[in-house]
């Protein structure tokens, strides 16, 4: 093996991104190959870098897309090939994951491994749903049991269970919910103990029926739950419905799918997370920096009058290669400094600067407004700016000052995104479409296309709304022009929905 090698078991947590541990997340922005589960949230295999090689393995019942001895060897001859191997698996991998086979595959192979615990779904996923799984006075214990088996528990099996204290958990249970309920009543337990299946535990189309032990079966029958599910029993189950705080979320149930132009995607996503939604970050286009682009305004970045700003990508762009120059922020103190808007200022003075001015209305148009008397023919201005970006600005300022223009990056189509998302939007499996720019709506016509079954579709503002009314969409528009502004556009325009 010519580049160092380890292998890193990680475990993804129950349903959702945001429930990774944070070593998990550095290993995956780590991987040179991912082998990655069915039951987690999808938005994690976009956390690997371009380079990395991905492989789903993933395994439902009766639907397997490889064999445990396939995936072990697999394992192995990532390994050999050098590098950083994750294999990402749902919960956590030593509870109920076979990820203990897969580490003594390769401890016996000599392979150097990680092991990365996650949440386990039986504790975080019954948490999204209510249910602790401990509580003092109603459970001072948990059993965790697949009903997962070729054959189902005998009847002595269910008499140990039923005869047992605390709360017991069954999981991949959907299908033996009957014999589940039935055995432990067979065993002795009260046919009034409460008990529920959780389906789809902490995911955005999570949903929770719970019912006496003796009537679960046929509600559930009744019910279709879609898989994966967990079936609870124990007095626990009744502080759910107490203590599902997760519906109380304004954005709780919708899963939305972001337009992916640029770094502010990311801070998109967290924002709506918090409010309760699950987020997909479409890869429609990828940020390609210009090397070297910036070197020669910054050797007389000291003459300039203005430097004007125009998305927080490009802020942090400058000012890392300002930095990385041997400059610092004393280099810009003759120079005013504008933002396109609140965003962009908000990211400037994370970074260390003021602005002298920030447009209003937040677009190029507005800047211009407020720049334009202030300048003379021999005013210098430095304008550093995405590769894609709208000309106006530029265009509005040649022939009026002094004006360097530079090309910090530049957006670049990602191949082959477009064909599993189409399918995905077909099935009805977002209920939120967001778009921040302009790009974002053009690529996204380009590369998964504006097809008659979409949700409803976001704006963050008029520019972006007018790109998206040349495809025949008719946006919710962000009353505020910011990431904060689509988050509250979702919830209202999800409220008065509601209300009607």
């Amino acid at each position: 093996m010519d580049k160092e090698t380890v292998v890193c078991l990680v475990g993804a947590g129950p349903g959702r991104r945001e429930l990774i541990t944070l070593a998990g997340l550095e290993w995956l922005r780590r991987a040179d190959w991912l082998l990655y589960d069915q039951l987690l949230d999808p938005a994690l295999v976009e956390e690997v870098p371009a380079k990395c090689r991905r492989i789903y393995v993933g395994k439902q019942a009766g639907r397997h897309a490889m064999k445990q001895e396939e995936i072990n060897q697999l394992l192995l001859d990532c390994a050999a090939r050098g590098g950083v191997v994750v294999r990402l698996k749902g919960g956590d991998p030593y509870v109920f994951g076979r990820g203990g086979e897969e580490a003594l595959c390769l401890r016996r192979a000599g392979v150097p491994f990680r092991v990365v615990p996650g949440v386990p779904s039986p504790i975080g996923g019954l948490a999204w749903a209510g249910i602790p799984v401990t509580h003092r006075g109603l459970a001072g214990g948990v059993h965790i049991v697949t009903a997962h088996t070729r054959e189902g528990l005998p009847g002595e099996r269910y008499q140990a269970l039923a005869a047992l204290e605390g709360t017991l958990v069954f999981l991949m249970g959907l299908e033996r919910v009957e014999e589940i309920c039935r055995g432990l009543r067979a065993g002795g337990m009260d046919p009034a103990t409460p008990a529920a299946v959780v389906s789809r535990a902490a995911r955005w189309d999570q949903q929770v029926l719970a019912a006496r032990l003796d009537t679960l079966p046929a509600l559930a029958a009744r019910a279709a739950l879609p898989s994966p599910a967990m079936v609870v029993v124990g007095r626990v189950v009744e502080l759910g419905e107490e203590l599902s705080f997760a519906r109380e979320l304004p954005l709780w149930g919708e899963r939305v799918l972001i337009a992916r132009t640029s770094d502010r995607s990311g801070k998109l996503a967290r924002l709506l997370e918090e409010a309760g939604a699950q987020t997909l970050q479409a890869p429609l286009l990828r940020l390609e920096e210009a090397e070297g682009a910036l070197d020669g305004a910054l050797e007389e970045i000291g003459s300039f009058d203005h430097i004007l700003f125009t998305s927080g990508h490009t802020v942090e762009l400058f000012v890392d290669r300002l930095l990385q120059s041997g400059r610092d922020l004393r280099s810009l103190a003759r120079a005013g400094i504008w933002a396109v808007g609140e965003s962009t200022a908000k990211r400037l003075k994370e970074r260390g600067l003021l602005c002298d001015g920030v447009a209003r209305p937040p677009r190029a148009e507005g800047l211009l407004a407020a720049l334009l008397p202030r300048l003379t023919p021999d005013s210098r201005v430095l304008l550093p700016q995405s590769g894609g970006g709208r000309p106006l600005l530029r265009e509005g300022l040649e022939g009026r000052c002094r004006l360097t223009a530079v090309e910090l990056y530049r957006p670049v189509p990602e191949e082959g995104a477009g064909e599993e998302l189409r399918r995905e939007l077909e099935e009805g499996g977002f209920t939120a479409l967001v778009f921040s720019s302009g790009a974002g709506a053009d690529q996204f016509a380009r590369t998964v296309g504006f097809g008659p079954k979409l949700p409803p579709c976001y704006s963050i503002g008029p520019v972006t709304t007018k790109a998206l009314e040349r495809y025949g969409i008719t946006p919710v528009e962000a009353q505020a022009p910011t990431l904060e502004g689509l988050r509250d556009a979702i919830a209202a325009h999800r409220k008065g929905g509601e209300s009607t």
